[in-house]
């Protein structure tokens, strides 16, 4: 871990007063706990921050949103996760209107390294799944660098006629 410059975290002596004490080895380690104490800090912040939604929670908000029992909200995604599964095996993909698709994509052999010993292997073709995200999902995500969404989400029109 890279310790950063101490005027960045100013000591405290046990008065509370702000002056960074002589440097010696019990101030050397005053300091590395502080430091320590202030980056788990932050990541526990940060951690709250980026909490994403469980498959329960999902379920409730659209039982709850859509007047459905629990178990019809389970079916439902289940039978959408048959049907895609079945489309992408015959088709190669499947579109999930306003989110994107699911495509079935084939990867050639290729030469690579083993990073261990340095030496050429050979990585066999294979074949994978992906999702690509539709036009319409990212620019409501990712907004445009003018700051403003390509797409009005809320079907409000926001035209320049207007």
């Amino acid at each position: 871990m890279k310790i950063p410059n101490r005027k960045h975290y100013p000591l405290t002596n046990q008065k509370g007063n702000s002056s960074c004490p002589r440097k010696t080895a019990k101030s050397t380690n005053t300091f590395l706990l502080e430091v320590l104490r202030r980056a788990m800090a932050t990541k526990r912040v940060a951690t709250k921050a980026k909490k994403r939604m469980t498959q329960s929670e999902v379920i409730d908000h659209f039982s709850e949103t859509t007047g459905m029992k629990r178990a019809q909200v389970k079916e439902f995604f289940e039978e959408l996760y048959n049907l895609a599964a079945r489309e992408v095996k015959s088709n190669g993909e499947f579109v999930l209107p306003g989110l994107g698709k699911l495509v079935k994509s084939e990867r050639r052999a290729r030469e690579g390294r083993n990073p261990a010993s340095g030496e050429s292997i050979q990585i066999p073709a294979k074949t994978t799944l992906k999702f690509r995200v539709g036009r319409t999902m990212k620019d409501t995500i990712l907004p445009k660098k003018g700051g403003t969404n390509a797409v009005d989400p809320g079907g409000t029109g926001g035209g320049e006629d207007e």
